[in-house]
């Protein structure tokens, strides 16, 4: 199972979706991200998955 994680992993550029700003923590019983513009929508870290493109 880890080198199937490390494999895809490996295989794609993550980045975020909206700048750093706007994400905040919400302290529950464990601390969640939520976005600023939409605390209402639940926990969520909007990402931008690209395939890792090798020179």
């Amino acid at each position: 199972m880890k080198v199937l994680i490390f494999t895809l992993v490996r295989a794609f550029e993550f980045e975020l979706a909206v700048p750093a700003s706007e994400i905040v923590q919400k302290a529950e019983v464990v601390q969640r991200h939520v976005l600023r513009s939409d605390p209402e929508n639940k926990i969520q870290i909007p990402l931008l998955i690209k395939p890792y493109k090798r020179n």
